[in-house]
């Protein structure tokens, strides 16, 4: 399991995307929805929570529930330079449930 403490661009950087995701979906209602901090549940074994979300109008959560089942239209992931090498050398980790 990988856990870092992301630096103040960090979360910046991925609300600056959310909040262009919610304007779109607030002049667009039927196009879908946009969040940050559901789970997105690939399988047993690898569950994520994704800096933002988006998922169309067809694959909305429902109110109640556990988080995504399956891959959202759109996951967005912030890359912080502590972890950047799991990113992108494709390297296994395993994230618990």
């Amino acid at each position: 399991m990988v856990v870092d403490s992301p630096n103040t661009r960090h979360p910046r950087l991925a609300d600056g995307i959310l909040y262009k995701l919610m304007s779109f979906a607030d002049e667009h209602p039927e196009a879908g929805k946009a969040g940050s901090g559901r789970q997105a549940r690939m399988d047993d074994d690898n569950v994520f929570v994704p800096d933002v979300w988006w998922r169309g109008d067809e694959h909305r959560l429902p109110r109640e529930g556990p988080g995504h089942v399956g891959t959202p239209d759109l996951l967005v992931g912030v890359r912080s330079p502590t972890t950047w090498r799991y990113d992108v050398l494709d390297l296994p980790v395993r994230f618990a449930p």
